[in-house]
């Protein structure tokens, strides 16, 4: 790689990293805001997103924070801020059971995409039949998913025990990052 190749590189990477830096924050900043309103009253727009915005934060939003405490050195300004969301993250997952984890995974993807196909055996080009999803037995996962609506009774009753499991920890997170 030529030495002007590698600056351009260089250059785009930092750019890339300052973006995500506003994009990670802005969507901590909006899952504040959003189990904040749903604490006051129950929105089902804004559960849905709230219920989106937990996936990805247990998700994208944990590798992110990963890679970030990489690079950080424990003494910079910011590193304990960075340790704080980690840590909330890691308990907000180990709070959820894995049935309630696939769970949001699902109704993150009902929010977000039309049809639900990835959740149903599909026959393949080969005549086979495609019974996993991501390394998973389908079946698995669907139970999970029934399992969880049945302990709740619906969707409401999930997502009011959803949304009081969870805002405890957020709130706290949000009052360290802001003291």
């Amino acid at each position: 790689m030529e030495k002007r190749e590698l600056e351009n590189y260089l250059k785009d990477y930092n750019f890339k990293l300052r973006v995500q830096h506003e994009q990670f924050f802005d969507w901590l900043r909006k899952t504040f805001w959003f189990s904040n309103k749903l604490q006051k009253s129950y929105n089902r727009f804004y559960q849905e997103l709230f219920i989106v915005h937990i996936y990805q934060l247990i998700t994208e939003g944990k590798e992110y924070i990963g890679k970030v405490l990489l690079v950080k050195k424990e003494l910079s300004t910011d590193y304990d801020k960075y340790k704080e969301i980690e840590t909330c993250i890691i308990r907000i997952e180990s709070t959820l059971s894995d049935s309630e984890i696939d769970y949001i995974e699902h109704a993150r993807h009902c929010t977000c995409h039309i049809f639900q196909n990835k959740y149903e055996k599909e026959l393949k080009k080969n005549d086979t039949i495609k019974t996993t999803r991501k390394g998973r037995e389908i079946d698995e996962i669907k139970y999970n998913i029934k399992e969880v609506q049945y302990n709740h009774y619906d969707k409401g009753g999930f997502n009011k025990y959803f949304n009081n499991k969870i805002a405890p920890i957020l709130t706290e997170l949000y009052i360290k990052l802001n003291n």
